[in-house]
């Protein structure tokens, strides 16, 4: 009985969980339920959600099922014995039978609609349609349930665009090519679709394209999809909108063309193939342009790569060859420039129709992290139907190239390959060009059936220059080629003509091949002693001895027709000259590393870095070899470490203050400027993709006559000099028509248009109230014009006791002290900016407690150049706030800097290149404590004076839980790292709540803390530019004549100081009478310049002090070090022996 109870249970556990029961009604036998549609196909029973035929049940119990419908049809009703038991689809409970039981579920079909879809007749060859949802496929068409909604789509071919959709009456039915209804009844409907405007099917890729892939369209519209733009606007890789990752995989494979608001190095952190029909046009891009790092990047089929760099350098340790390019067809890679790469610098082949050209591919690493061992190789290059010329191969081991070889599958079958005019320079082993075998089996021979296959390789006209380590490695043998294939069947075909090896090269081996004699007879005949063996002979095959047999068979007296597209040959020695001075990524200018290369490959300089390893002179093992000039930074994944680690091997490409992206109101990638000289609307987003008659469109235009030079890019890339304005709005000072700062501001208008306060020197007491936008005061001179009030927060509010309040946006503080005098009394606040797009520069903002208070979460703010002082919570509040290159001054012993009180901060408060210093000797300070809510603070690059310390936790606890409050090389007085590892990371609020938050920033981390990135917001603001500082001009004297220049351009007007009497003027000289001049130049925001004098006309700080230079350092503009000045404005900041930093900038010619 025990054992019957048992099995009971178990039948009755295995029944609830496929079936929902309701109760028992009686415990009987076991029977079958058969669940039956009518008609069959018509839908399905659902037993516990899951389609069911049948199941074993008790009898006597309560079975839940339900029914779905198959589109056709509609549920009409369960029947048991022919008796209608329910109608509810979505839920039927019955009571089982004694016996086996059918349970059936009725369907009722719908009315049907038919589609009849088509192309219109005269219409067959310009495109196809389809439809969403596919219906039910019969002899005409498809079949729908009346009251489907359906879209049908029409799909042109290249050259043409969809017109309209008419019915079988030839009415119009629709111009959309995407057209959506709801089908009630039988419809016939036909494509239709016209030629596409000034489409030329045999225009070129652009002028100047050549070569088997010179018919690539890339970004142009072909047809009515049209075409898009994406603009890269920041250098990070989240794949967020405006990054390359995002620009080039974003949507469909509708055509597009990616253009550059930013410049410097982007690091990939993982492989990025593009969409389809893609222009990437990196001569769009400002100052240095566009260099691509790290792992892959990968091209899918007609692509065109312009003025772009790719080295992926060693980080990641897996990362290989920069560039890869298979199994695609139609590609353009011209003015690119490749190099470090851990393989080879280009991977292209088992592709059809490509052009590279004008590329350089130089200095593939040798003994790297590659597991494979040494390498260096310069490139492995073929496919069917490609083309090579004017390109430079320098520094590389091997492979340069390597042509590839014909096999099975999807690989090269009939590959044609012309490498032509280009330039092999400092190859390092004597079998460095090789390749180009034709096997599909290991014995060379075709298996039964297989299509004929073939490769052809055409060398003409390219120069072979020797190197240092080239020297080392050929004295015994030197080629043009050495070709691959280890048996007759398996060699190619190799045509060879006008090929040159330099004559009395300083780097020619000793030996007797390498003699000017021996090189001019294959110079004269480049097949020269193959058959004879001779060992001058500039052919080799690997495998197999030179005969008249192998001649007769690989060696090729003439072309095949057909086989070559080239039309520009020039001599090799022509060639020569043209690819050292073109090729590479000459735009928007060439960097400093191919600037080098190219100066080493024409021989105006010899080679100076080389591998530890390798010991051969050109040949590196690893980026880090170089050496630059300036350099741009990013952080990178060590994978041998775990680490991220700060980069800065990558020659200096990033914008500088004076840089900027284009104005593109309608986004159509032609700038408002270009269009309206050209006579197109910058408010019609149309006019880029239009084709013109010329068969480009407008965006290619522009493009194109960027490249050609007849367009100057820096005209829209580079900020342009403003008109001059004498004078400002309103002058505050004795004599003059305002007496007070408040009347100054009263008189302003309160709308978008500047206005412009100039102070004279001059202690001005009373409280400033600023509620007029647009309002920007600059003082005569940061130390001697003072704002000052003498009011605390007890005595009102912060708003109406600070010195300065403002709640008016788009305010800017210059070359002012801005002063509360209260000390030791609580909250006395020197400066309240309760607003949006607020900027202070040189400027000291002095009080003791709260002496600056920021605004609330959505206002922006921007510190520069400015000092702030106090004891406790002397920079407190909300919002953004970027404080760059400012100084931090404590006046107690004890000190605490900031106290925010953020609600949702993106990135908080910022302290980029801070100093902090302190009035007495020993002073130590907390950098901050969170007042309330969730703030957030990041100290970068801090520096630290001989008189003051950083508390060993860092922070203190307030009210608030911080989302961070951290830091990242932070120095002390000598420039040496302060240890981070006590810094305090868990915070409990005055309810005693505890959180943890960060306390040391990883690199990476602290490399995202970008200005512009960080104040930017919707509306586009420019703070970095807004703020900008420009340098001192340059002044003459001659007598008593005083003259200046602007070498920016940007000055708007110049703040002109005699004897202490200043003035404001557009002109550039003055008679000085013999008096002290000094010169500022005033930008168009109100931001005054550094000085220049008349006794120190270079406008270089003299430092009173006579303290020795400790250390000294160079930075550019944007704050990225450099090793050594360089060309246009630099900072230098020294550490003195008694702890001062001194600060300069000068402008380097």
């Amino acid at each position: 009985m025990k054992k019957i109870f048992m099995m009971l249970m178990v039948v009755l556990l295995l029944c609830t969980t496929s079936i929902t029961w309701a109760k028992l009604t009686a415990l009987n036998g076991v029977i079958t339920v058969t669940f039956v549609v009518n008609p069959e196909g018509a839908g399905d029973v659902l037993l516990s959600g899951s389609k069911n035929t049948s199941a074993q049940a008790f009898s006597g119990m309560e079975m839940t099922i339900s029914a779905t419908s198959n589109p056709g049809y509609e549920f009409a009703g369960w029947y048991i014995d022919d008796e209608l038991k329910g109608t509810d689809a979505s839920s039927f409970k019955f009571v089982t039978a004694e016996s086996n039981m059918t349970v059936v579920a009725k369907f009722n079909e719908l009315a049907a609609s038919n589609l009849k879809l088509g192309v219109k007749a005269g219409c067959e060859d310009m495109g196809t349609v389809g439809v969403s949802p596919v219906g039910t496929k019969t002899e005409s068409g498809y079949k729908y349930t009346a009251g489907t909604q359906i879209t049908v789509k029409a799909l042109p071919n290249k050259g043409y665009c969809f017109d309209y959709w008419e019915d079988a009456n030839g009415q119009q039915v629709s111009n959309q090519a995407n057209y959506t209804f709801n089908i009630n009844s039988d419809v016939a409907l036909y494509a239709v679709f016209k030629v596409m405007e000034n489409y030329n099917p045999d225009l070129i890729s652009f002028p100047g394209c050549e070569g088997w892939g010179r018919f690539t369209t890339g970004g142009r519209a072909v047809d009515s999809r049209g075409s898009k733009v994406y603009y890269v606007t920041r250098l990070d890789d989240t794949g967020e909108e405006g990054t390359l990752r995002w620009a080039c995989t974003t949507g469909d494979d509708t055509p597009r063309t990616v253009l550059f608001k930013v410049a410097g190095t982007i690091y990939l952190t993982s492989n990025l193939t593009t969409k389809a029909n893609t222009t990437i046009a990196g001569q769009t891009a400002p100052a240095g342009g566009i260099c691509i790092a790290g792992y892959r990047f990968k091209l899918s089929s007609n692509t065109i790569l312009r003025y772009l760099r790719f080295r992926a350098g060693d980080l990641p340790n897996g990362s290989m060859s920069p560039l890869g390019v298979e199994n695609v067809e139609n590609i353009v890679i011209d003015h690119c420039s490749f190099g470090w790469s851990m393989e080879e610098n280009i991977t292209l082949y088992d592709n059809k129709y490509t052009t590279t050209q004008w590329c350089i591919f130089a200095e593939s690493l040798y003994y790297s992290k590659n597991v494979k061992g040494q390498r260096a190789y310069g490139a492995q290059w073929g496919g069917e139907c490609s083309t090579m010329h004017h390109c430079l191969f320098a520094h590389n081991n091997s492979r340069s190239p390597r042509f590839n070889g014909v096999r099975t599958e999807n690989h090269d079958r009939q590959a044609v390959n012309e490498f032509v005019n280009n330039v092999i320079y400092n190859w390092g082993s004597p079998n460095a060009i090789y390749g180009g075998e034709n096997y599909i089996t290991n014995t060379g021979e075709d298996p039964e059936g297989a299509a004929p296959h073939y490769n052809r390789v055409y060398m003409i006209n390219n120069y072979y220059r020797p190197g240092p380590a080239t020297k080392d490695a050929t004295s015994s043998r030197r080629y043009w080629c050495s070709a691959s294939g280890a048996n007759m069947n398996m060699i190619g075909q190799w045509y060879l003509s006008g090929n040159k090896f330099e004559l009395s090269s300083k780097w020619a081996p000793s030996s007797n091949i390498w003699k000017d004699a021996e090189l001019q007879k294959v110079n004269d005949d480049n097949y020269y002693g193959f058959v004879s063996n001779n060992a001058s002979r500039a052919m080799n095959f690997w495998s197999l001895s030179p005969s008249q047999e192998l001649a007769d068979k690989a060696l090729l007296t003439e072309p095949v027709s057909g086989d070559l597209t080239y039309t520009k040959y020039e001599t090799a020695d022509a060639a020569f000259q043209s690819v050292v001075t073109k090729a590479g990524a000459s735009l928007p200018r060439y960097d400093e590393v191919d600037t080098r290369v190219l100066a080493e490959a024409a021989g105006t300089r010899d080679p100076q870095y080389g591998g530890q390893r390798g010991n051969k002179l050109g040949i590196i093992d690893s980026p880090s070899a170089i050496t630059l000039q300036s350099h741009d930074e990013f952080v990178a994944l060590d994978e041998a470490t775990g680490q991220e680690i700060d980069v800065t091997c990558y020659p200096r490409l990033q914008m500088d203050s004076y840089d900027c992206g284009v104005l593109d109101s309608d986004g159509d990638g032609l700038p408002d400027a270009y269009e309206t000289e050209v006579g197109l609307n910058p408010n019609d987003p149309s006019d880029g993709p239009k084709l013109s008659t010329s068969g480009y469109s407008n965006l290619e235009l522009f493009l194109n006559g960027v490249a050609d030079g007849q367009i100057d890019a820096k005209q829209y890339t580079q900020r342009q000099p403003v008109a001059k304005m004498n004078g400002f709005n309103a002058v505050v000072g004795e004599g003059e028509a305002y007496q007070t700062i408040q009347a100054a501001i009263d008189a302003a208008p309160n709308d978008a248009t500047p206005y412009y306060i100039f102070v004279k020197k001059g202690t001005y007491e009373g409280h400033v109230q600023i509620d007029r936008q647009n309002v920007h005061l600059m003082g005569q001179s940061r130390d001697n014009t003072v704002i000052s009030w003498n009011k605390i927060a007890a005595e009102g509010n912060v708003d109406n006791t600070s010195t300065i309040n403002v709640t008016a946006q788009d305010v800017s503080f210059d070359n002012l002290t801005i002063r509360n005098t209260r000390t030791n009394e609580g909250q006395a606040l020197a400066l309240y900016t309760k607003a949006d797009r607020i900027i202070i520069t040189n400027c000291n903002l002095e009080g003791w407690q709260d002496t600056y208070r920021t605004g609330k979460d959505g206002h922006r703010h921007l510190v520069r150049n400015s000092k702030v002082s106090g004891t406790t919570d002397f920079i407190y509040g909300a919002g953004e706030a970027f404080f760059d290159d400012v100084t931090l001054h404590v006046l107690r012993t004890s000190n605490v800097i900031v106290a925010p009180d953020h609600i949702s901060p993106k990135y908080g408060y910022v302290f980029r290149n801070a100093t902090i210093t302190a009035a007495q000797s020993g002073s130590t300070t907390a950098l901050g404590r969170p007042w309330g809510n969730t703030p957030k603070v990041a100290f970068i690059n801090t520096q630290l004076t001989s008189s003051v310390s950083i508390t060993a936790q860092g922070w203190i606890d307030m009210d608030g839980l911080p989302s961070q409050m951290a830091e990242y090389n932070t120095m002390d007085a000598n420039g040496n790292a302060v240890d981070l590892s006590q810094r305090k990371t868990s915070f409990t609020n005055d309810a005693g709540t505890t959180k943890t938050s960060k306390a040391v920033l990883t690199p990476k981390e602290a490399d995202s803390y970008k200005l512009n990135y960080m104040l930017r917001g919707s509306d586009n603001w420019d703070a970095d530019w807004q703020g900008f500082i420009l340098p001192a001009p340059t002044i003459n004297v001659s007598g008593n004549t005083v003259s200046w220049s602007d070498a920016t351009g940007y000055a708007q007007s110049y703040l002109v100081i005699v004897d202490g009497v200043a003035s404001i003027t557009t002109d550039t000289s003055i008679n000085s009478g013999g008096k002290l001049v000094t010169v500022q130049c005033v930008s168009a925001y109100g931001v005054s310049g550094e000085k220049a004098s008349s006794d120190n006309p270079s406008g270089i700080s003299v430092s009173t002090t006579n303290a020795a230079v400790v250390s000294r350092q160079y930075f550019t503009p944007d704050g990225c070090q450099v090793q050594r000045l360089q060309h246009g404005l630099n900072i230098i900041r020294e550490t003195l022996a008694d702890g001062t930093i001194r600060t300069t900038k000068i402008m380097a010619k």
